[in-house]
């Protein structure tokens, strides 16, 4: 199959490219999956035969009252951490970003985030 063939339906195909890419370019090893949009870490496990621990959540987060995003990844089977994300990106208010933001910044609905934040510019 090839890579584009490779690419679900949920995930914006040039973005998808881009990281390719990029995994190429540094001979990174990576295996390809094709699965719809998950919404929980247990879903995306179960889905792989995987524990939640072993795979990552990937968040976008809006300040408030600001158009600045930030994406968070973390582990399956954690939970973000408020106080330490706070001091992290040095605001106090934070939301996850609504479903019309990540289709502007991410071209793709919640639950095929994926964790690399520099391919959208974030």
């Amino acid at each position: 199959m090839d890579k584009l063939g490779a690419i679900g339906a949920n995930e914006n195909p040039q973005t998808a490219l881009k990281l390719l890419e990029k995994l190429d370019a540094h001979k990174v090893d990576y295996q390809l999956w094709r699965h719809k949009a998950v919404v929980s870490a247990e879903e995306g496990a179960k889905m792989r035969g995987v524990l939640h621990s072993d795979i990552l959540k990937s968040m976008i987060m809006k300040v408030s009252k600001k158009e600045k995003f930030y994406l968070c990844a973390i582990l399956g089977n954690d939970n973000i951490n408020n106080k330490l994300l706070r001091w992290i990106i040095n605001h106090k208010y934070f939301s996850f970003a609504r479903p019309e933001h990540l289709s502007k910044l991410t071209n793709v609905i919640q639950g095929a985030v994926c964790p690399f934040g520099s391919l959208f510019g974030i």
